[in-house]
């Protein structure tokens, strides 16, 4: 097991037996390469790397806290990120090879080939930045019961009451004109 100071893993140096990288802390040279919205917190990482035919195989977790703004009332809050992975990492020559050539093993639904590595380097960075953008929300929300904006005045609805007349919002802003749309059930 190494801890992880080095954002480049050498995928030419990792054996069938595997090698086990880890991290756990912030303000470092490995977490001012990742996205803004991550570097505030402790990031933990796990991944384990092994060499399956001319396949690598990188399986672990990460756990870290993003920084986001709320799609419905613009307050920023925490949200917790917590992924398992399980990645196989393919030189890009591998990407000319038939599929009957892939070990069926490496052919499993829930795991994600990667393919076009740079000779043997994987840079950790880019693919934890790529992995959190897949699980952010499309629209991040503060919590569930978020009250949003009022259309009218900007208020944010889960601080106060406006007193406006359309401040029974429901749903996000841009939706907000739908609400007076008459729909004629007869065909």
């Amino acid at each position: 097991m190494k801890n992880l100071k080095d954002p480049i893993i050498d995928l030419g140096h990792v054996s069938e037996e595997g090698e086990r990288r880890e991290f756990n802390e912030k303000d470092s040279d490995f977490t001012s390469k990742l996205e803004p919205f991550l570097q505030k917190h402790a990031i933990k990482l796990r991944a384990d790397f092994h060499k399956v035919g001319p396949h690598y195989e990188c399986k672990g977790e990460f756990q870290a806290t993003a920084d986001l703004q709320c799609g419905f009332c613009t307050e920023n809050f925490a949200y917790p990120i917590d992924e398992k992975f399980h990645e196989i990492l393919a030189p890009q020559w591998v990407n000319k090879m038939k599929a009957s050539h892939t070990p069926k093993d490496l052919m499993d639904s829930e795991v994600e080939v990667l393919a076009g590595l740079e000779g043997e380097q994987f840079y950790l960075p880019d693919f934890i930045n790529e992995m959190v953008a897949f699980t952010l929300p499309a629209h991040p929300r503060c919590k569930e019961s978020c009250k949003g904006l009022c259309s009218e005045c900007g208020a944010n609805l889960n601080k106060e009451e406006c007193g406006c007349s359309n401040n029974k919002r429901i749903g996000h802003l841009g939706l907000a004109a739908l609400k007076n749309i008459k729909i004629d059930n007869k065909h």
